[in-house]
């Protein structure tokens, strides 16, 4: 048995293996000398995954030819092993099937079998021909040396997204209809991407991860995509032209891109990182037309900012876009509601009512399927390959095309009254029929978790300013339309849930919601129907990841160097040495302890804003789909139908009185658990004394 030390002895370790046990088969009859239960129990590892995969292989031919008949050929193939059969229609899409596809490809004269466009193949059956690889497409040999070799790299990525619809792969639409495309055909043309990885499904070749994901016309600066990229080592390496970011290496994948897209830095990570999972914190901007408030300023001052402290009210023959009832607010009145509304989501709560919940709710067959013999069963465990429909374990940020829905359903009214209506038989006061109700028992089919809770560390809104909206040339430029800016921070976000949130605020501002039913909508036995803002001038403004994990090649550094010394002292003078461990330490040497950008790229991302992105958001501050969006609140559930926002409806009365008493439940509940816990930390400290 060997030690658990460098992968150069594990092998030598697996190979030795393999010839005992080849020696134990013809002498023991099959048995095999020693089982891999005697080496765990004995606290040494057997010899590795290799090991035993060979010794179950010669396991399965024996006892296939012991069970052949005598007239059987010498040649005739054996069966497969019964783990195998086992496990073939589960490898499907993984990396053992890609390798069964291409095991007999043979690459044609005068072309290497990296060259050969297969991974397009196993695109699904409704892929648009556009993302089909033509079978001349070739790599441009001087895109790439013979000093390139597969990293694991993370791109710090900016785009305007008015042009785009989303920024993940969508095989159903034309080439270059999302970010993921043009990125890609970025680095193919810039050698970071071999034609037999070029184009595959989800872009799971390249091990591609997003730290988020964007709707249609939504925008970024600080999006992340992690994957394996082709590149020469000597990018990060300061003693030969390089530094930690590549600037070099951006600057010819930026050749490629279009202007709307552009790639800021290119870090070097370990094999384990993952963009969507380390990233923790998420910082989105929101520019909320004035307008929509019912704040129309005179005027601006040179920085964008209305002057003086009170909003002044401008033009005072607008008309007011809020109730009736709200009708003689001023603007700082306005503006006062609005914060305190977005105050109000701060903290962790479950905010189920603020995306579509059927994305985030157990499907009918989940108990089935945990239970052994149940329908789509697979004796409790998950099939390997199969697609997981957990929303946790997808995307966090999680902002799905809107092509399809309906400017008119401006809140998901239509949905939530066919879930109410399909709904068990639970008890409830309030309006059904209306989405606003408060559930006084279990609903088995409308259940809200841990999957629907979410923290908002910070949700702000500053005063109304402008955008200073400049021509490519820099000669001219003019004012955008008067916003607010709405900044969010927090871990993760569900779909819809931002623009739901910041919608919301909007109508109690504007006198449509009462300020206390936001609270109530986020108790778990709450449902209420909540309106939802336009996306275009939405983008992530920030992101924030966890260290870097220690690489592996790095703790087995010194058991290798512990190896060679053992070697030289018993004489033996063998020595193993692993070339791509050794560049893998030389690029862990000029790696940082996370991603963080440099100053110089932070400059870079500002530039970007101000050039590209500012003068993409100005446009659709003017545009007419937020009077729309006003004009659908006096729709709200909360009002009667005929009442024309002054009359509300008697469910939000009963909502909120259901409230009163869960949340002094609730209160009473968090302060017992705290006195638990002063008690239990006095009796700690006490006893750490004596």
């Amino acid at each position: 048995f060997v030690p658990k030390t460098s992968r150069a002895s594990a092998r030598v370790g697996a190979a030795l293996a393999a010839a005992v046990m080849e020696a134990s088969m013809a002498l023991g009859g099959g048995s095999g000398l020693v089982r891999p239960s005697v080496a765990r129990q004995g606290g040494c590892r057997p010899f590795t995954a290799a090991f035993v995969t060979h010794r179950r292989r010669i396991s399965s031919r024996a006892s296939a030819a012991d069970e052949a008949p005598a007239s059987a050929p010498a040649s005739a193939p054996f069966p497969d092993a019964p783990h195998a059969r086992k496990h073939r229609k589960d490898t499907e899409g993984t990396r053992g099937d890609r390798r069964r596809e291409t095991r007999d490809l043979r690459a044609p004269a005068g072309v290497r079998l990296e060259d050969v466009p297969v991974a397009s193949d196993a695109l699904p059956e409704r892929t648009h021909p556009s993302h089909r690889v033509a079978p001349d497409v070739r790599r441009d040999p001087n895109s790439f040396t013979e000093h390139f070799r597969k990293k694991p790299t993370a791109l710090l990525v900016g785009y305007a997204g008015g042009n785009y619809k989303g920024n993940t792969v969508n095989h159903e639409l034309p080439r270059g209809s999302t970010v993921d495309d043009v990125l890609e055909d970025a680095l193919f043309k810039s050698g970071g991407v071999k034609l037999s990885n070029y184009r595959s499904r989800a872009l799971g070749r390249l091990k591609w991860s997003r730290s988020s994901r964007t709707d249609k016309g939504v925008s970024s600066l600080a999006t992340v995509v992690s994957l394996r990229l082709e590149l020469d080592p000597s990018v990060w390496d300061p003693t030969k032209g390089g530094d930690y970011e590549a600037k070099a290496l951006c600057e010819k994948i930026n050749s490629f891109l279009p202007e709307d897209v552009k790639v800021f830095g290119a870090y070097s990570t370990p094999k384990s990182f993952q963009a969507r999972r380390a990233c923790v914190k998420r910082t989105y901007d929101y520019l909320l037309p004035a307008r929509c408030l019912g704040i129309f300023p005179a005027g601006t001052s040179p920085s964008g900012d209305i002057p003086g402290g009170d909003i002044p009210s401008g033009d005072t023959n607008q008309p007011w876009p809020g109730a009736p009832r709200a009708a003689g607010q001023s603007p700082a009145r306005t503006m006062s509601l609005f914060r305190e509304a977005l105050t109000a989501f701060e903290g962790s709560h479950y905010f189920h009512n603020y995306t579509r919940r059927a994305a985030y709710a157990r499907s009918k067959d989940w108990d089935a399927s945990l239970s052994v013999g149940g329908p789509n069963s697979n004796g409790g465990r998950r099939r390997c390959g199969s697609r997981v429909s957990d929303p946790m374990d997808a995307d966090a940020d999680v902002l799905e095309s809107e092509a399809e829905e309906q400017d008119a359903s401006a809140e998901d009214s239509d949905d939530a009254s066919s879930s109410a209506e399909e709904s068990s038989g639970a008890r409830f006061v309030g309006s059904r029929r209306d989405g606003v109700y408060w559930l006084l028992e279990r609903d088995d089919d409308d259940l809200v978790g841990i999957k629907h809770n979410r923290r908002v560390e910070s949700f702000v809104a500053s005063d109304v300013q402008t955008l200073r909206l400049k021509t490519k040339d820099e000669d001219e430029s003019h004012m955008s339309e008067p916003f607010v800016r709405v900044t969010v921070r927090g871990d993760s976000f569900m779909l819809y849930q931002i623009r739901k949130m910041i919608a919301t605020a909007v109508a109690v501002a504007l006198g449509h919601y009462p300020l206390e039913l936001i609270p109530a909508s986020l108790a778990r036995p709450a449902r209420v129907v909540t309106p939802i803002a336009p996306p275009t001038t939405l983008y992530l403004h920030e992101a924030e990841f966890v260290p870097f994990a220690k690489n592996k090649s790095q703790k087995s550094k010194a058991s290798d160097d512990d190896d060679d010394d053992d070697d030289a002292r018993s004489g033996t003078g063998a020595t193993f040495h692993n070339t791509r461990d050794s560049v893998e330490l030389e690029t862990v040497t000029h790696r940082p302890d996370r991603l963080v950008p440099s100053s110089a790229t932070r400059f870079a991302i500002e530039r970007f804003r101000e050039q590209t992105l500012d003068p993409a958001l100005g446009p659709a501050l003017a545009s007419d789909e937020w009077d729309v969006f006003v004009s659908n609140l006096f729709r709200s559930r909360v009002w009667t139908k005929d009442g024309k926002g002054e009359k509300q409806s008697p469910a939000v009365a009963e909502v909120l009185a259901a409230f009163g008493p869960y949340a002094a439940e609730r209160s009473a509940r968090k302060r017992e658990l705290r006195e638990m816990d002063a008690v239990l930390e006095a009796k700690a400290a006490k006893g750490s004394e004596t």
